[in-house]
């Protein structure tokens, strides 16, 4: 089996996965502005073909020709020390400073 060639995660926003289609292929899947490769890739144990999407209309195309979207699986697995950090930080606004009334 060729080796897991996993894309960095700021190079997509979604995952999809095929486990009806065989991973060794090279599956191609479309829109007008993205064009992505089924890779072979293993969550939970499982080796399925598996495509990183970028943009959520070629998501929800790869959804209605059978794909399943992972994203929320593959996020749970694959979350790294730094993200969390990011995750975690609150998003409080600094409080404005108030100009003195002019008289």
């Amino acid at each position: 089996m060729p080796e897991q060639q996993v894309p960095p995660t700021h190079s997509f926003n979604f995952v999809c996965r095929r486990y009806d289609k065989s991973p060794d292929l090279p599956w191609l899947e479309a829109t007008y502005e993205e064009t992505v490769e089924a890779r072979p890739i293993e969550l939970d144990g499982v080796v399925a073909a598996t495509l990183f999407i970028k943009r959520e209309d070629m998501r929800e195309r790869a959804v209605a020709l059978g794909w399943k979207d992972e994203t929320t699986r593959w996020n749970a697995q694959n979350v790294t020390a730094s993200e969390e950090i990011t995750l975690t930080t609150t998003d409080e606004r600094p409080k404005r400073r108030r100009l003195p009334r002019k008289k």
